[in-house]
Parts: structure tokens; sequence; C-alpha cells
């Protein structure tokens, strides 16, 4: 066949078309060979219908399909249907015309058929969608489906409109990610994007305009136990204040809230059909919860003592407790009957659960000792002593044959093999007491918590370790998800949190890995990573992605080292297998300078002192050699190693080179002189990576041992600090070579790898783990963080290159808005702006209109706020008995002046015309400040016997003050000038005066005792009216509108009741959520608007609502 020569194999419409190709040419010159025109058109059909040629069309598919109707190839099989009947007949018209050479028809019909074809079938391709965007789509579906519901909800309009301008930014950045084909990307920011849409709170009260702050994963106080639902979509949270919340998963939104319990929640589960949830605490009862109905369907009762531990069996038949009355007890759920009361525990008991098959149940006890019950007979299978400390928490694995079991000295989790106690494994890492540990459903997953502030996921039963995640705050409580993927975390710091497992492990791989090609890499700025291998080349990738940007072949072999410069231009220095070092733009990958006749083996090492531009390369023969950047020749020769230089590092703001070779030394060298300073001695290994820290005098030696050693080259003795994460579970024999370091910008945080593939991230001056990361797939050469901290890059022995994001490792999602206890607020004098003041050590201050947040004054924490004359500067005074003054709208701060000694600083007003600040010190104890100019300091003394004194209120004018006593009775005092006692005291209540509150001018005062509240006219000092409060009604705290016609107050029951303070009538009441703690109401502060109309309150979680009151 003439034209192009086909295998006979091929399909028919690709040889048609060749042919008519052929034909198309010598209807024109009949007698001459095929010329390059139709020879192209004979590469045009082989390229477009011949599988397994190299068009891009083919390689989407590699199969193609003939129309049964002519030789025309139309569509991939069950992928493109043959839906181009323009072309399709085109084609036929061609074949029928074609079929008489000559005709110049036939030409012509064949370059339209071939345009067409171009311009329709590339369409249909790019109109096909990668499958593997798929899970993306719907998380994006989902975010909009849930946007939706938000604007219907209303949430929208009454949060902070920060949170949806950051959900749909996050939005807007996934979907570009999408299009870029960044499919991890786009998954993590749509995740974030739904949860960050703005959602209000479970039975939040009508009436409520504003909401400020966020209804995320928190409770009031300490969180105590956690479990997931069984679907996996939802967590519960039990909390030390009574109360159980239910969110979902993932996005965070708050489900159901239960008052459970008189008392802390100490446990809770489940039930295995999801339906139902038990919950148990202080109270010493079991609440079986009906969460369709949201109510208790049953009660189990027994125990003489708060319960700890809660478990239900597999198929949901039985439930066993144990509690401080050192009982456990097995129940019938579906009667409530009790089976067993099983003695014999000498101490509280902290944990229990259920075989796989039900027949036994274990228990983990204070005593020390384990214990297996037969839940038929209830007898005793296996009681045996492990640990030396308490003992936490305990769990059954699969086989049923070994349980889990934490507890403290040793500080590990132990695999406890229930025919004879003996002790199968051991799971190590955690450096104080395991406090927790839950089992996900599929039985591969075990997750636990300890007192070192980390959580911890084992693979099981092999036990290897697969994460780390260090906690802000000391954990009480953790689950994780039945199919593993996720995990829950809460405790002191009242934060309901999780991370996604799957993602947190995930690395992702850098082009050009892979056949040994990769040995070595370098950071850049722009988050681009270069890299070099033995195949001698550089390669510039996006870290972003890890795809390729750019890529050189420099002479010189195999590249077995890089470092970079930044500057202007950026430089790279590369160490070879030909012993040159040559010097490249990091921007176009081009060598500019190659530094020879320096060394005559291969370079081992290289390092680089970024303020001098000094570098030092070593080989494997041990001569180690200084060059300055920019000049060809040697700057300085060391006397050679005995041995290969394993690895160089500057060191003490550049001060020293520190060397180490095949021996337990590593040897400083003074850069100036290249004189040999210090020998720093290790642990007795090989030291094979070095690291200084760019800011201090820090170094960090690698070793064959596992161990990372820190170095404080201030102290001219002592022993190194040891970081031994890559230790646990190492021997001697099974050494674990920690064969790659690196150190982020500002010397924080160092990372650490090797022969046992995980890289751990660490604090060089604590030495505390943060986070280990999996997924490097292979023995770990090289590691390096990008310019910014945010990525780290690997490669591997095996040629392998990876990056890890590590800005999505962290919680991304910081919350708006107070997250502890709001202590007090007060509104600018014109009422457009709420300042508010926080157990979080922040004030912030509001836009009321927008609920924008427009100023966050971080350290800043006081039980009293004022604003200035006009509005134009904030005065905080706080329990380090300072009073502070900040200018607005820019918090910049104006002073600083301490207070006198006395009790905490917990009252302040401002006395307008006066400009001066007057705050109580306690103690009976009053300061008057000036605001302006330079006036003194005034001291005031009120009172003898100010031990009384229960509470306190001024005026909104700072010229009365009110003294509650503990007797009942209210003192009165004018400020009008120096302190003045206003008569006899009020005889207000038989008890102790709860609260007080003034209106602005001093003429209205309301108080209040257990018993009721009473308003009084402060001239005439009678009783206006008096509002009885009986039980949970009794008030917690008061506050009277400015022009005293309001009377606001905080029962505890959290119930806000606003009262005409003139004849005593409920005006209107917002009920809240009230934890099952009677002392302990869900809200702590009021504040109302200059004018009355708002009423701003604050809870104890750290939200703030404004509630209308016309």
């Amino acid at each position: 066949m003439k034209g192009a020569r086909f295998r006979e194999d091929r399909l028919q419409g690709g040889q048609d078309f060749a042919q008519a190709g052929a034909d198309a040419r010598r209807s024109i010159r009949p007698n001459r060979p095929i010329q390059p025109k139709g020879a192209r058109i004979a590469q045009i059909a082989r390229r477009h219908f011949m599988p397994g040629s190299d068009s891009t069309t083919t390689r989407i598919c590699g199969k193609l399909k003939v129309c049964s109707s002519a030789a025309f190839p139309c569509c991939w099989q069950n992928r493109f249907p043959c839906s181009l009947p323009g072309v399709h007949a085109m084609w036929q018209r061609f074949t029928s015309v074609s079929k008489s050479p000559g005709t110049v028809a036939a030409r012509v019909w064949l370059v339209v058929a071939i345009a067409l074809f171009a311009i329709c079938l590339p369409a249909r391709v790019l109109s096909q969608e990668d499958p593997r965007t798929g899970p993306a789509r719907q998380i994006e579906a989902l975010f909009r489906a849930e946007r939706a519901q938000a604007v219907a909800s209303g949430a929208i309009t009454k949060t902070c409109p920060e949170l949806i301008e950051r959900a749909d930014a996050l939005a807007v950045r996934a979907a570009q990610a999408l299009q870029a084909g960044k499919l991890t990307d786009a998954q993590s920011l749509f995740m974030r994007a739904r949860f960050s849409l703005p959602s209000l709170p479970t039975r939040l009260p009508a009436g409520i305009s504003r909401f400020l702050g966020e209804s995320r994963p928190r409770h009031a106080d300490a969180v105590l136990c956690m479990a997931f639902h069984p679907a996996g979509t939802t967590v519960a949270s039990g909390c030390r204040d009574g109360s159980v919340r239910i969110w979902e998963v993932p996005t965070g939104r708050e489900q159901l809230q239960l008052q459970a319990h008189q008392g802390e929640v100490k446990a809770l589960v489940f039930s295995p059909d999801g339906k139902m949830l038990l919950t148990a605490g202080d109270d010493r009862e079991v609440l079986l919860w009906d969460l369709a109905k949201q109510a208790v369907i049953s009660k189990f009762a027994g125990h003489q003592e708060p319960i700890n531990a809660l478990a239900i069996s597999r198929d949901g038949t039985l439930i066993a407790t144990g509690g401080g009355d050192r009982k456990l007890r097995l129940y019938n759920r579906a009667d409530g009957k009790l089976l067993h009361d099983l003695p014999g525990h000498g101490l509280p008991i902290n944990g229990v659960s259920f075989s796989p098959d039900g027949k036994w149940v274990a228990s983990a006890c204070a005593d020390l000792r384990l214990r297996i019950f037969d839940t038929a007979t209830g007898g005793v299978k296996l009681a045996v002593p492990q640990f030396q400390g308490n003992q936490y928490g305990v769990v059954f694995l699969a086989d049923s044959r070994t349980v889990a079991l934490a507890g403290a000295r040793p500080n590990r989790v132990l695999l406890i093999d229930t025919q004879d106690g003996s002790v199968r494994g051991s799971l190590e890492g955690h450096t104080e007491a395991v406090t927790g540990l839950s089992l996900s459903a599929d039985n591969k997953r075990l997750a636990t918590i300890s007192d070192d502030r980390t959580a911890r996921i084992y693979s099981v039963p092999e036990g290897k370790p697969l994460m780390l995640q260090a906690l802000e705050d000391v954990p009480r409580a953790l689950a994780i998800s039945p199919d593993g993927t996720r995990l829950a975390t809460g405790g002191l710091d009242r934060q309901v949190r999780w991370w996604e497992l799957a993602s947190t492990d995930q690395s992702r791989p850098l082009a050009g890995g892979g056949d040994g090609k990769t040995w070595c890499v370098a950071p850049l700025s722009g988050g681009l990573i270069v890299t070099g291998g033995q195949d001698g080349k550089l390669r510039l990738l996006r870290g972003e992605d890890g795809s390729l940007a750019k890529e050189s072949s420099p002479s010189g072999g195999p590249i077995t080292c890089i470092v970079s410069v930044e500057g202007s231009p950026s430089w790279l220095a590369l160490g070879s297998a030909d012993g040159n070092i040559r010097l490249a733009d990091s921007a176009t990958l081009e060598v500019k300078k190659t530094l020879a006749s320096g060394h005559s083996s291969p370079i081992s090492a290289l390092a680089i002192d970024p303020a001098s531009g000094l570098i030092a390369s070593g080989d494997i023969q041990g001569r180690i050699i200084f060059w300055k950047l920019g000049e060809a020749k040697p700057a300085l020769t060391l006397a050679a190693l005995q041995g290969p230089v394993t690895a160089l590092a500057f060191a003490g703001e550049g001060i020293y080179l520190a060397a180490s070779t095949n021996d337990p030394v590593v040897r400083l060298y003074e850069v100036s002189s290249g004189k040999a300073v210090r020998s720093l001695m290790g642990s007795g290994c090989p030291v094979v990576s070095l690291v200084g820290l760019p800011k201090g005098n820090r170094l960090v030696a690698g070793c064959v041992d596992g161990l990372a050693l820190v170095w404080n080259l201030d102290q001219a003795e002592g022993t190194p600090g040891a970081f031994k994460g890559h230790t646990q579970g190492a021997t001697r024999v099974d050494l674990m070579p920690l064969t790659a370091l690196a150190c982020r910008s500002d010397g924080k945080l160092v990372a650490s790898a090797g022969a046992d593939r995980v890289v751990r991230l660490w604090d060089p001056a604590t030495l505390e783990e943060w986070k280990a990361l999996s997924g490097a797939g292979g023995w770990i050469t090289g590691l390096a963080f990008d310019a910014r901290g945010g990525q780290l890059a690997a490669v591997t022995a095996g040629g392998l290159a990876r990056a890890w994001d590590l800005e999505s490792s962290r919680e991304q999602i910081q919350g708006l808005g107070h997250n502890r206890e709001v202590k007090a607020m007060t509104y600018s004098p014109d009422g457009k702006i709420l300042a508010s003041t926080s157990q979080d050590q922040t004030t912030r201050l509001w836009d009321v209109a927008s609920g924008r947040s427009l100023l966050v004054l971080d350290g800043v924490a006081a039980p009293s706020l004022a604003f200035g004359p006009g509005g134009k500067q904030l005065l905080v005074s706080g329990p380090e008995r300072f009073l502070s003054r900040y200018s607005l709208p820019d918090g910049r701060p104006i002073s600083r002046q301490p207070l006198g000694p006395g009790g905490l600083p917990n009252a302040m007003a401002v006395q307008g015309p006066k400009k001066r600040a007057v705050v109580w010190l306690g103690e009976g104890n009053l300061e008057s400040w000036p605001l302006e100019g330079a006036g003194q300091r005034e001291i005031w003394r009120l009172q003898e016997g100010s031990g009384q004194v229960s509470c306190l209120a001024l005026s909104g004018t700072g010229l009365v003050v009110a003294l509650g006593q503990r007797g009942g009775t209210v003192a009165l005092f004018s400020l009008a000038d120096q302190p003045v006692r206003q008569g006899m005291d009020l005889q207000a209540h038989q008890g102790p005066v709860l609260d007080a509150s003034l209106d602005t001018p001093g003429g209205r005062l309301a108080t209040a005792d257990r018993e009721g509240i009473a308003v009084w006219d402060v001239a005439g000092k009678r009783a206006l009216v008096r509002i009885p409060t009986t039980g949970r009604e009794v008030t917690f705290t008061l506050c009277l509108s400015p022009d005293g016609s309001l009377l606001a107050s905080i029962g505890k029951d959290s119930v806000v009741r606003l009262h005409d303070s003139t004849t005593g009538k409920l005006l209107k009441s917002w009920a809240f959520p009230a934890p099952g703690l009677a002392e302990k109401p869900a809200l702590r502060s009021l504040a109302f608007s200059p004018d009355g109309s708002q009423l701003a309150i604050g809870s104890a979680e750290g939200w703030i609502c404004q509630a209308d009151t016309k």
C-alpha cells in the first residue's frame, strides 16, 4: 500500500482514510509518488484513528468504534455516542465522489471533513469532565445546598458578615482549584467553605436580632466524653456543666442540645442503630434518650457514686456501667433489669468494654487490675495486675482474644491476651499518662489521648504508629469515626475538634520521582521546589500540586546535593558526582559558574550561609572547602577528616561550621579562620545529618540510632537534648538512622526523617513533637521547607519525591469572636459600637448595625470596660491591676497606669463632665484617674469593714456608687466631689445582696437576693416594686437601662427576663438552654444600648446575642 504502511490488524476506518488521502493526491498527479501533503493526511489518519498511537484522543480512550453505516470512526466505546451527523454525512459524500479519481470534489470534501472533525471532536472531548472530580463536585453540591439553607434560616443576616464572606471566598478558590485540576486542594477548600458557613445555635429563642461570634463546636465548660454516631455523620460530646450536644460532621453545626444531668457528664455512647443515646455522670443515673423525640425513655439507677464508664454491646441488648462506688453493673437494655452487680474492684472503675460477641465485659480500674467477666454468669474470667499507675480505658479488639488497656507508668497502651493476661504488645510514644482510647468500627485504627497534650493513631493489631496530633490543651475525651477517617477530641479548653485523618497523612507526589532519579531537594520562594538526582537533571516543581515547571540538564553527571540562596537573583549550588560545584540561576536553572579544582571525588555534603554568601562543601574523601559566592577559587580548605563527610551545617548565626563523618563526633570550625574549636559528643552513634537553627545558637544532629540531638552552642559543656520520636519500638539491633533534617525559617519547627519512613515535626526548644507525617514511601534522605514554612518536601532512597501541606494539617478555620465566657460589655455613647471582654484574654469591638468585628485587642481582658468621652477611647481595667487606655478606632495604646492595692478592679465608669475614670478596687477602695491633662490620681476609702461587700454598682455618669452587702443592706455614696455617704443604708433584703445595678443618672437602683428583685428610688430611698423569684429563677445578674425604665435580669435557669422597672410587669423573656449545674447559668453578662432599644447578652461559651427590647 502506498502513502503509509499500516499493519493488517488496524481498523478499517483508518485504512480507508489513509487510502483516501493517497487517492486525493494521485487525482491531481496520477503518475507521481505521494508528496508530503498526502503523507501528512496519512499521518493524521494514523494519529487519530489507530489504537496505540500518540494522539491526545487515543491516549484518553485507547479504543475506537467504527460506525456501522460507514467507515467513519466517530466515537469512543461507551463514551462518545455517534452524534456528529453533519460530519458523518460529509464522509459518506466523500466516499461516494472519491470513487472517481481525478475529481476535484474528492479533495474538497476531504478537507472539509477533516476541518469539521478537528473542530467538533475536541469539543466533545473537553465537554466530558474527568471522573476524578466526582468527590470534589459532591462536596461543592453540599456547600451550595447548605448555603441556601443558611439563607433560608436567616443565619446569614443574623450572624457576622465575615462568616459568609469567608465561606464564599473559600468556595471561589475551590472552584479555581477544580478548574485547574488540583483535585485535592479543591476538596479541602470546599470542605473548609462548608465549615465556614454561618449557623445559629439550636433552641435559640425568638426575638434575637443579631448573633455575634460563632456557633462552633464549643461548650461552656470542659468536654469530658465523646462518641461518634454509627453512621459517622455526627459526634456527641458531654460537658462538665451537665449538657450534651450533638454536632454535624464535618460542618461543625450544632444539631441538638440536651440538658442531661445534674452534674458532670462523664460517659456517653450511641446505640448500635444510632437511634438512641446513653449518657451517665455525677448524678449516678444512666439516661437512655430517644434522639428523634429528644426525650429520656428509660433510666438505669443503682450506683452510689458518680458513673465514670459506660458501654453497650454490639447487638444493643446489654449495658455495662462502672463507677466510683467500685461496682460494675450489667443491665438488660430492653426492660432496665439489673442482670449482674459485679464487685471485687478495689478503687473506682474508669473504663468498660464488651467483646464483639458480647460474651465478655472488661473493666479498667484504678486498683491497677484488668478484669474480664462472663456476661452470662457474672463469673470472673481474668483478673491480672497491669501498670504501676492508674488504668484509664479498655477496649476489646476484633478477635476478642486481645484487649487494649491504657494507663500510666508505663505511659502507653498494652495489648493483653484475654486468655492468660500476658502482654502481647505495646503501643508506645506518649510521654505522660494515656487517659483515653477509641477503636474504629472497622477494627483497623486505635486512637489514644494523653496528658502530654497529644493524640495518636495506631494500626491494630500490628501496633504501627500512623499519626500524631499535637493538641492545644490537655485532652479529656476522644472518639474515632466508624470508618477510621476522622478523629474528634475535647478537653479542658472546652473546644470540640476533629481532623480528617486521611488528609492529615496524605502526601502528594512530585514530578520526576521514582526509578531512583531523585536524590536531593531544596526550597525556593514562591512555593517552588527544586530536585536533583541520578539522571543529572534539575527539576523546578510547583509545590502546590507537584507539577513540573521547568527542567534542565547541567553537565557533571548525577547531582548529589543542592542548597538554595534567596536573593536577587536567587541561586542554586549543586554538588555533583564529578567533584565540581555548579552555581545555577534558580529561575532559569541555567548554570552560570562552575567551582572546579577543589574536590577530586564526588561531593557528599553542601551548606551555605545566606548572610555571608559562604558555601561549604565536603566530599567522600573527607575534604572540606569554603567558597565565596561569586569567586571561582576556594577561599579556605580544611584538614581532611578520617572518612567521608556525611553532613555540613552553618551554626551560631554563621560563626561556626559543623561537620560530621562516620563517627559519633560533630566537629565545630570557626568560619573566619577555619580552626577546629570544639568537638561535640553525641549518643555514641555516627551522625548522618545536621542543621543549624537560623535564629539562636542551636545545632541539631541526626544519628544512626534514631535520636535527634540538640546542642546549645552558648553552653561550653553539657549533655545535648534529645528528641526521641523516631526511636519508638527501635532497638540497637533495629536502628533508625535520621538521614534528613530541615528547619523552618523561623527556627521554631524542625522536621526529621530517615529509615522509619515517617517525617516528624517538633519544637527544638521543648523537644515536643507536633505532628507525624506518613506517606513518603521509602527511606527518607532529604527534606526541605518552603520559604513560607507551609509546605514540606521529601525525597527517598528509592527516588520518590513527595510533599505535604503543613498549613492544612493545622486547624485552618479560626473561630470568629470569643471562645470563653464574656465577662463584661458596654455600648459606645452613640450606640454604634459594642465592646466586649472575655475570659479568652481578648477584648473586641463590634459594629452594632452589621455585626462586623471591628477590632481585636489580644491579651487584653478585664472584668470592667468603659468608653471615654465621645467614644474616642476605650478604657480597660483588669486583673493585672492596670488602667489601660486605647485610642479608637485603631486600638493604639495611649497609656497604662498601675492601680493601687486592693481586690479585683471589677467596676469602672467615666465621669463625663469631669473627664475622669472611676475604678473600684475592692477592699473599700476607689481610684479616680484623669483622662486628659496632667491631673493627679485620687484614692478614696469608702468604708471600713469592706469584707462585707457582696456586690457594687456604678452609675453611668460615675457620680453614684452603690455597695451591696452580705447583711442585705446597700450603702450609697455620691462622688460629685469627694465621696459622701448618702444618709442611712438601705435595708434592701433579708439575705446577701447578689447583684445591683444603677441607671445612668444614678436615680434608680435595682438589687436582688435569693427571694427576689427590688427596684428603688435612690433620692427617696423607697422601693418602687418588688419582683419575687423562686427556684432556678434566682437572679444571677441585673442590668437597668440607661434611663432606668427597663430592668433586665439573668436567672440561674438561663432565662433573660425584661421587666418594666416601675410596675414590675414582665415585658419579654428569652429562654436559652440551661446547663445541668444550677449554679452556672449559660449566660453571664448584660448591657443596654444608650436608647434602651437593644439588649446585649453575653454567654459562658463566648457568643453574644442582641435582642430587641421594643
